[in-house]
Parts: structure tokens; C-alpha cells; sequence
């Protein structure tokens, strides 16, 4: 993919030089709004649909299949109809979830079909007849065509178009709504908006690029190519499908390399605008910021390996610390603090830098570094109290994106892709665990109800419940009882964790830790967090910045997988034949014939949220949680702004759209684009809420549930031990409700606790962790008095609804003012 294309060599000279008239490198995709310009003699917009030429490998993958866009040589008779074919299929497919799993049926039915025709016989590893052998048994020729045109063809928002002998079908005009205006920079700049704000882009989990800088001999070739990103990684996996994992795998425990092996995020805007061809990521909001002079110089993308335990970012890769530089130097150059964008998991791992930077074990800096640098943080679909298919992932592999396909060509994705080889790639990427749902009980239910459960019936109950993570079918289909919920779930995983370990010296197992601490904390704790604890909000208040404002951007109205019923999986987990212990089989498998629609669709619970993450995760923190007037998680009142977008449907069946809600198409919406450039551009404190969902019924329930949980630990003994993170709220000494404290240890003990050389530095410590501590308790006693009372009524709800009025944009509030309000 290196080398000069025939094309391009062509319109050089016999020195090397360009000719006269011929274009430099090709242009990057572009995705900008279509427009007719009023004025005929002016140049018209480019089509926001329309993808360029290639301008790098993953570009260049995409044009050798004839994808739109692309300048490859024209061909003519049944060569164009192919490609007219072909084109229609990646606009109808590109953008759908499942589009990685159709891949995988289509890759295995290219193989049967090579097999047929004498096509890969030149490939005869034992690896691909082993393929091919199996593809064989599982999906005879002759119920191929049937079998994919009739899965392809239940997907939601898909036609099939004409493959086997159908019309040629014409070429896809740019869809309606792309023509309803100019891209939403190019109207901001005609605001007369501007760039304020050094904005610095945090991508989500495997949005961003890796590449190999060192490997084995079976991936010699790939030096400084993308393993993940690009049709080099599809090429890998499914001609050596084990040398690919060996190199993608990171120790489950610590997170370190294997011996050898060096695979690296990529760098720059290109990590993370676009993967697999010409599949936007962030290339949209790229664009749209350079239309307000955004470039290089106050813009930055902070890709990182997504694979790592967040410790592990900064111990083998110093990310934290590189993120904190380039924060400073923005703030320097431009004598502006920064606007944080995350996206997905990005906005995990920013949660997590904000408890790392002023922290002792981390960057040790002052307490207020996040005010003097943060102007804005923007949480982009941020799961920020995890999400259910992250539990299901780990525990069995599976999640909804696999029960798109069902029957025969179900077991050929699960052939090739198995449920137990998922787990085992989930579990080789710890980071994961940073997605497991937060809050335990009070947040994700019990077995009765969850807070986000639909609204009751007339007998007072809701119709389903989510309270149970994994559900199981009744005799006779008389409906499904609970299995294991939420922290069940992770007690399991737990378990599994130490078994993995005591069998580590087996190949086959892939050997894993529970690294973070999901549990619901209470008030006395929240002031001296673990680091195990720095992924979880409800675990660690956010920083002292009373000028910061907070804004939640994300989509609602999509199907999103809350609940799972399933069936036992032992025996299918064992369907690799690769001799696996009985520690490491799978047990449970979603029950794709489980269905009662459109709430239960292939064995998946369906509630409201963006299509991966639950609402309940989307939008608690930002409604109630985070709100100015809760000082138990936001102590310095930084100002918090929810903006729901409710997607619509394109007019173009298979296309992106630029109004979707969806976790990743959101990216290009183009409302949520115009509020980040209003953010970055310094007009920020004129957003308002924009509420268009159930959240505040579902935060109703969320509240009652954690009132409830820390009253039982309050009135309860005075002090108890500490359990397992998936298990019960930790029994701490917290007040009671008269207000009088539990004894805390002294200055003098606490000091000597350190070691014998305490010293006159570390008695001082001792004193400010106690002096904290009585603080904290103080704040967990107007919690419980708060808390004891009646919950808000209608004009409370429009107080919380509008704090963002009530608050100056700017408040004048130092750090000791907080603590004597506390």
C-alpha cells in the first residue's frame, strides 16, 4: 500500500516531478454538508455522503474494492454492474452495528466459495482447510443464497439490493437531509464564531489505531502497520487467526506486552478520523472545528491504547503525563484553559485523569489544577456508569451484536468467531473493566426492579424487569424468571478471575484480575478514594473547579441491550475443539429463540439509550449526581448541562445521516456538532438542558434506591468489615442521623500507622486526612437529612432542571470557602 499507484506514476516525468497540471496527494474524504449554492457561478458544497479519494492505507483498502469515492480504473459491461452492486451494499451496510458480524458470514462464505471454484487452493495451510472444512459441515452450497438473503433481509432499516442476476441499481444520490444546509462550521463561521478554546479530543474504546512495532515471525510483514483499524487486520485474522491474537492480547492482570511484542497507538488526527476504509469517526468534528480556524496548533487528539488498564497508561506509556503537557502548553500558548472532548470510553478514561492529576500516587499536582487549566469538559455518549453488554462480554462473550444472525448462519459467525474466543478477547483487554456497570444494586436493580424498568402497569407493576442482568425461560414459555443480577454478575466474574489464576499455567487460559472497584460507596469514603475506585463516579467526587461546566451530549430513542435471557453454555463452549479446561468454558449463551417484540428481540432486553449505552448510565450522574446543589459528588458546584438528541431516521435506508442518536454516528449529527463548536468557542454558558427522555422518572428511582442504602449503613453497627467490590455497600463508620461522629484514630496513630520515621511532614498529613474525614462525615450527615425527608416534589425538579440559570456562569469560590460551607 506504500507504493505509487499506476496512475499516479503516469503523470510524472521521466525526473520524478509532478507534470504540469497534475494534482499533488489525494484529498482526504469528504464529508461535508451538500448544498446548492444560491449563486450559479459559485462552486457547489461537497456531498456530506460522498467519500474522496484516498489519502493513506486504510483509504487505499477501501478503493481497491471499488467503494464510493474511489479513482480506481473504470470497467465497463458486468464489471460495473458488479461494482454499482457492490457500492450499493457498503452504503445499505457500512454504517450498522452488525456490519462486522455480516462480515464475518461473508468472509466465510467467500471461502467455501473459493473451495468450490479452485480459488484458494493455493492457500492450503492447515489453517484455512481447516476453515473450510468446517464452513463445509456447518453451511452446504446449496442453502447459502437462501439462508444470507433472508438474514440480510430481517436486519433493521436494510433492502436487500439485486446481487444474483437482479438489475444493476442506480448510484445512490446524497440523501435529502444532507442537503437541508451547510455544514454546521461553515455556519458558525458565518456567525462570526470563532476559535476560543484549545480543544483537545480524548477517542473511545477501539477507535483509535494500533500499530505493530515489534511482533513474531507470522507478523514480520506488518512492521508499523495497523492491527487493528484498517483491512490489514481482517487480512491477519483470518489467514492466522491465533498470530493475530497473540499480538493483540495484553496480560488480563497488569497489562504488559507479551515477550516480544510491541503494539502501539497510533498517533495524530488520522489515529482516530477514520477506520476501515472510509468509516468516519471523528473526521466530521475535525473538519467542522477547522472551518473556525482550528489546526495542529490549539487542537489535539489524545489517542491512546484502548486495550490498557488505565494504571497502564501511564506506567508503559506515560499517556497521563503526555495529556497533562499538552494541556499546559495550550493553556501557555494560547492563555486560554482547554475544552475536553471525550467520546465513549473517553470519557471514562478523562474521569479517570481528573482523580489521577492531583492525586499523591499519581501526578501529585495541586488540587486545583483541573480549575486553572479546564474551562469546558464535553462527555459525548459517555457510559459513565458502564454499561450491561460490558458484564456479558466478560462472563460469556456474548452481546447483542452477535444475535443479529441466527440459525445456520449463527453458527457459521459462531464457527469462526466463537463465543468463547470473544471472551477471551474481552478479557485480554482489561480496559473493558472500566465498563462494568456502576452502583451495583441501587443503580442496575435486583432481582424485583431496576430503576430504569418501564413505567408500572395497572397492577402496579412493570410488564418486564431489567433487575436481573441474565434471565432464563420458563417450562412451557409461561415467561422468564431472574438468574443473576448486576452484582451477581460481577461476583462471578470475580470467582472466575481466581480461577483463571490457580490454572495460569495453562495456554489455554487466558489468566485475568478484577482491577476496579464498581460498588456503590458511601458518603465517608468518597473523600479518600482508592485508585481502584477512580473509574467509578459514585465513588469519587469531582475535582475542585467551581468555574468548570460539565456538559452530557448524547443520544436517546435507540434500542439498547439492558437484560439477556440465556441458556446454559458448556457444551457449545467447547465448539472451538481446541481442548479447553473446564475452567475456561462459557456459561451461558443469549437465547436467540427467545423473543416477545419489540422489548425482547433474539433473547436481548431492549430499554431506551443510544443503541450501546443504557440510559440510566447516559444521563444519571449529569441529571443528579453531578448537579451544583449535590455537594456529596460535586463539592465545588462545577456546572453541569444535558443536551439528549433524538435521532432521526434517514430518508436514504442505510446511510449514516447527519440527526443519528446512535453511540458512534452521533459524531456526525450535526446539533450535536453546532454545541460543541459553541462550546469551544467561548458561547457555552447560553446552552441550556435539553431533555427529551425518561431520565428523570429513571434518576427518581436511582435516588430512592441510593437514600435507602445509605440509611441501612447508617443506622446500622458502627463498624463492619469491607466486602468484595460486586457484593453489598461496604459497613464504614459514617454519623448517624443525630450527627455525632465515630471515633476516628488520632493524628498521633494515623502517623504512626505510616512507619517508625514519620516526622513532623507526616503527623501534618495525618491531621489533614483526619480533618478531611470529619469534613466528609459532616457532608454524609446533611446527605442522610436530606435523604430522610420526602423526595422533590414538581418545583424542586424545576429547581434542579434550571441551576444552571440560578448559578453565575463564573462564581468567585475558593477552595476553603467549599470546606467551611461543608
Amino acid at each position: 500500500g506504500r507504493h505509487r499507484r499506476p496512475e499516479e506514476s503516469a503523470m510524472r516525468g521521466a525526473d520524478g516531478h509532478k507534470r504540469q497540471g497534475s494534482q499533488d496527494a489525494p484529498r482526504k474524504p469528504d464529508v461535508s454538508f451538500n448544498l446548492p449554492s444560491p449563486d450559479p457561478g459559485m462552486r457547489r458544497s461537497r456531498s456530506y455522503e460522498h467519500v474522496r479519494e484516498p489519502t493513506n492505507e486504510r483509504e487505499r483498502d477501501a478503493s481497491q474494492f471499488g467503494i464510493p469515492g474511489s479513482q480506481s480504473m473504470p470497467m465497463l459491461g458486468a464489471e460495473q454492474g458488479i461494482a454499482d452492486r457492490f457500492r450499493l451494499i457498503h452504503n445499505h451496510v457500512a454504517k450498522k452495528r452488525y456490519a462486522f458480524v455480516v462480515g464475518i458470514a461473508l468472509g466465510a462464505l467467500a471461502v467455501l466459495y473459493g473451495s468450490n471454484h479452485e480459488v484458494v487452493n493455493t492457500y492450503t495451510s492447515p489453517l484455512v482447510q481447516s476453515i473450510v472444512d468446517e464452513l463445509s459441515t456447518r453451511m452446504p452450497m446449496s442453502s447459502l443464497r437462501v439462508q444470507l438473503t433472508e438474514q440480510l433481509q430481517q436486519m433493521p432499516e436494510f433492502r436487500m439490493p439485486g446481487l444474483w442476476g437482479a438489475s444493476a441499481p442506480q448510484d445512490d444520490a446524497p440523501p435529502p437531509e444532507a442537503a437541508s444546509g451547510h455544514r454546521p462550521g461553515l455556519i458558525a463561521a458565518a456567525r462570526n464564531m470563532s476559535a476560543l478554546h484549545p480543544v483537545v479530543m480524548i477517542p473511545g474504546i477501539v477507535s483509535t489505531g494500533l500499530e505493530m512495532w515489534a511482533g513474531r515471525d507470522c507478523a514480520k510483514s506488518y512492521f508499523r502497520q495497523r492491527l487493528w483499524g484498517t483491512l490489514s487486520m481482517v487480512k491477519l485474522f483470518l489467514m492466522d487467526r491465533e498470530c493475530w491474537m497473540e499480538h493483540m492480547e495484553v496480560s488480563g492482570v497488569d497489562g504488559s506486552d507479551p515477550p516480544g511484542i510491541k503494539i502501539r497507538a497510533a498517533s495524530g488526527f488520522e489515529s482516530a478520523d477514520y477506520v476501515i476504509g472510509g468509516y468516519w469517526v471523528w473526521a466530521l468534528l475535525i473538519e467542522n472545528l477547522a472551518d473556525l480556524g482550528y489546526s495542529p496548533s490549539n487542537m489535539w487528539v489524545g489517542a491512546y491504547d484502548w486495550r490498557l488498564p488505565y494504571d497502564a497508561l501511564e506506567r508503559r506509556d506515560s499517556y497521563f503525563s503526555r495529556l497533562r503537557y499538552h494541556i499546559e502548553m495550550f493553556k501557555q500558548v494560547h492563555g486560554q484553559k482547554i475544552c475536553i472532548v471525550g467520546h465513549s470510553m473517553g470519557a471514562n478514561v478523562w474521569l479517570y485523569f481528573q482523580q489521577w492529576v492531583s492525586s499523591p500516587h499519581g501526578g501529585r499536582l495541586s488540587s486545583a489544577w483541573v480549575h486553572d487549566h479546564i474551562a469546558h469538559v464535553v462527555l459525548i455518549g459517555g457510559p459513565v456508569l458502564g454499561t450491561s453488554k460490558a458484564a456479558t462480554g466478560l462472563l460469556m462473550g456474548e452481546s447483542r451484536d452477535f444475535t443479529y444472525l441466527t440459525g445456520k448462519l449463527g453458527a457459521l459467525v459462531d464457527s469462526v468467531l466463537s463465543p468463547r474466543l470473544r471472551r477471551r478477547m474481552m478479557r485480554a483487554f482489561p480496559s473493558t473493566q472500566t465498563l462494568l456497570p456502576m452502583g451495583g444494586s441501587a443503580v442496575w436493580g435486583d432481582a424485583d426492579f431496576a430503576p430504569d424498568d418501564p413505567p408500572a402497569g395497572a397492577d402496579g407493576r412493570p410488564d418486564v424487569t431489567f433487575g436481573a442482568l441474565l434471565q432464563q425461560s420458563l417450562p412451557n414459555g409461561t415467561g422468564h424468571a431472574p438468574l443473576l443480577t448486576t452484582e451477581e454478575v460481577t461476583r462471578a466474574l470475580e470467582a472466575d478471575a481466581k480461577a483463571s489464576q490457580r490454572v495460569a499455567n495453562d495456554a489455554k487460559t487466558k489468566t485475568f484480575s478484577m482491577l476496579y472497584d464498581t460498588s456503590l460507596k458511601e458518603p465517608g469514603d468518597l473523600f479518600h478514594p482508592g485508585e481502584r475506585a477512580w473509574v467509578n463516579p459514585l465513588a469519587t467526587p469531582l475535582p475542585f473547579a467551581p468555574n468548570l461546566t460539565m456538559h452530557c451530549l448524547y443520544g436517546v430513542g435507540m434500542p439498547t441491550e439492558r437484560a439477556y435471557v440465556v441458556v446454559p453454555g458448556a457444551s457449545a463452549a467447547a465448539g472451538d475443539g481446541d481442548g479447553a479446561p473446564a475452567v475456561d468454558e462459557v456459561p451461558f449463551l443469549i437465547d436467540r429463540t427467545a423473543n416477545d417484540r419489540p422489548s425482547l428481540v433474539n433473547g436481548v432486553r431492549l430499554t431506551d439509550g443510544d443503541g450501546t449505552v443504557p440510559l440510566v448510565s447516559l444521563g444519571y450522574m449529569c441529571l443528579r449526581g453531578w448537579r451544583a446543589r449535590s455537594r456529596l459528588y460535586n463539592p465545588s458546584g462545577s456546572r453541569v448541562v444535558i443536551r439528549e438528541y433524538e435521532g432521526e431516521v434517514p430518508s436514504t435506508p442505510g446511510t449514516r445521516g447527519t440527526k443519528s442518536a446512535d453511540h458512534v454516528d452521533i459524531l456526525g449529527n450535526v446539533d450535536m456538532i453546532m454545541d460543541v463548536l459553541t462550546i469551544a468557542t467561548g458561547a457555552g454558558h447560553d446552552l441550556r438542558d435539553q431533555i427529551v427522555s425518561d431520565i428523570h422518572r429513571i434518576a427518581d428511582n436511582v435516588d430512592e434506591r441510593i437514600a435507602r442504602a445509605f440509611a441501612r449503613t447508617s443506622d446500622g453497627p458502627a463498624a463492619a468489615a469491607k466486602v468484595d467490590s460486586g457484593g453489598p455497600l461496604a459497613m464504614q463508620r459514617v454519623p448517624n442521623e443525630a450527627g455525632s461522629p465515630g471515633q476516628q484514630p488520632g493524628p498521633e496513630a494515623v502517623a504512626a500507622s505510616i512507619g517508625p520515621d514519620t516526622g513532623d511532614a507526616h503527623k501534618k498529613a495525618a491531621q489533614e486526612d483526619v480533618d478531611d474525614q470529619q469534613l466528609a462525615q459532616k457532608d454524609a450527615v446533611l446527605e442522610h437529612r436530606e435523604a430522610a425527608g420526602s423526595h422533590k416534589d414538581e418545583a424542586g425538579r424545576q429547581e434542579v432542571d434550571h441551576q444552571d440559570e440560578e448559578a453565575a456562569p463564573t462564581r468567585n469560590v475558593t477552595h476553603q470557602q467549599v470546606r467551611d460551607e461543608l
